[in-house]
């Protein structure tokens, strides 16, 4: 453990993962990671290496099968190989060059369909438990019966193995998009976006919002629900100040923008908060060999 004024620093062993993903047999989030569902922001300058920390952080996902369908909206998507990556993931990617409401709407809608038939299939499960551990027949009401039947009473396949659907939305180098964070006069936004993204949980859904701008980039309404945090370094004092300001939960501005610094002192290597993690593991540095590596202010 390395000591500073403020913080301790752990040197940490998550590694980025490699690039063929081992399948895993359940369902679960990465060690160390947020946990589902969460709101994330990936803000950071160009050329920092943000767009490869943001597919580092879905391919981890991917190996644990946490996300069973992945929509990414970029306008760069066709111009950049490195998204390519995309196209090794197990999850189902759907990938945009543009946000738009109608889209967006849509794929909601088509994931709430497969919640429902989730839910459903559910409860037939549940049905064919009930008839398995030997309940009379006359037990069962004559829909109940017709269920059993349709399987011949046998045990229901599932078309979700690994549980409940999730899914994760992906918003990268969008800032200027009034569909996704505003609306004109001219243009009303007929899909209220802020109001999906503070019910994300309830759609079984993440999202992650990648910008070169922190305030430019994302509307404060969602930045205030942000429970995840990744920044790249800085240089400017001014605006360091800003953010802390406005994210510093838990600690002193000072205290998060000199951990901030050192995590980013080297380059490619990014500063990470997890609101929603236990207090030693809410700050961290995130460098390309690991994700692991704690800061624990001592105030905290």
């Amino acid at each position: 453990m390395k000591k500073s004024a403020c913080f301790t620093y752990k040197e940490g062993c998550l590694k980025p993962p490699p690039l063929n993903p081992k399948k895993l047999d359940i369902r679960k989030t990465p060690d160390d990671l947020p946990d589902l569902f969460f709101i994330g922001l990936l803000s950071s300058s160009r050329g920092s290496g943000k767009s490869w920390k943001l597919l580092e952080l879905l391919k981890m996902y991917d190996n644990a099968d946490t996300f069973d369908t992945i929509n990414f909206f970029c306008p760069t998507l066709q111009a950049d190989p490195k998204y390519e990556i995309l196209n090794d993931l197990k999850a189902e990617v759907n990938t945009f060059d543009n946000y738009e409401n109608d889209t967006m709407e849509g794929l909601i809608k088509a994931h709430d369909v497969k919640i429902e038939r989730f839910h459903k299939e559910k409860d037939k499960r549940k049905l064919w438990k009930k008839w398995n551990r030997g309940v009379p027949l006359e037990q069962f009401s004559p829909l109940e019966l017709m269920y059993l039947q349709e399987y011949d009473f046998h045990e229901p396949k599932t078309e979700f193995p690994r549980g409940e659907p999730t899914a994760i939305y992906i918003f990268d180098d969008l800032m200027f998009n009034t569909d996704l964070y505003g609306h004109t006069a001219k243009k009303p936004n007929i899909f209220d976006f802020k109001r999906f993204a503070i019910k994300h949980r309830h759609h079984r859904s993440s999202l992650l919002f990648s910008t070169q701008s922190f305030k430019g980039g994302v509307p404060k309404a969602i930045r205030n629900n942000l429970s995840l945090l990744i920044l790249g370094a800085n240089k400017s004092p001014q605006i360091k100040k800003e953010i802390a300001d406005e994210v510093s939960a838990y600690v002193s501005r000072e205290d998060f923008v000199h951990m901030w610094d050192r995590a980013t002192h080297e380059p490619y290597h990014f500063f990470m908060v997890d609101y929603e993690a236990e207090r030693e593991k809410k700050f961290r540095q995130v460098s390309p060999y690991a994700w692991d590596s704690y800061m624990v202010p001592n105030n905290l």
